[in-house]
């Protein structure tokens, strides 16, 4: 198959793949629903051995869709939500769920 082009983006509700040509032409897409908690008022925490189960599963099912092989993909694009913490230890490991602190009304 052509390189493919992966974007993906990590949202706090939803993590996106999409595969594209590199004439720009969607090959294939995937959406996995994220789950959070709210442990206080205006906090989000994700897990984020599960935020990165959520990507792989988004990739996987997107080179599916595209029929095609993660080796075609040549290059990859992230974003996501604007602000948060995303603790790690010396491995590299999670330390605790990363947070957001969703804005109160009026700030």
């Amino acid at each position: 198959m052509a390189p493919l082009l992966l974007g993906l983006d990590c949202g706090l509700s939803a993590t996106k793949a999409v595969l594209f040509g590199v004439d720009g032409e969607e090959q294939g897409k995937a959406v996995v629903k994220t789950t959070h908690s709210s442990p206080r008022p205006h906090w989000v925490e994700r897990d984020m051995d599960v935020f990165w189960l959520d990507c792989t599963r988004a990739i996987s099912a997107a080179i599916e869709d595209a029929g095609a092989n993660a080796k075609d993909i040549v290059c990859v694009g992230l974003t996501g939500h604007g602000d948060g913490v995303y603790l790690v230890d010396e491995q590299y490991r999670p330390v605790r769920p990363a947070d957001r602190l969703t804005r109160q009304p009026g700030c």
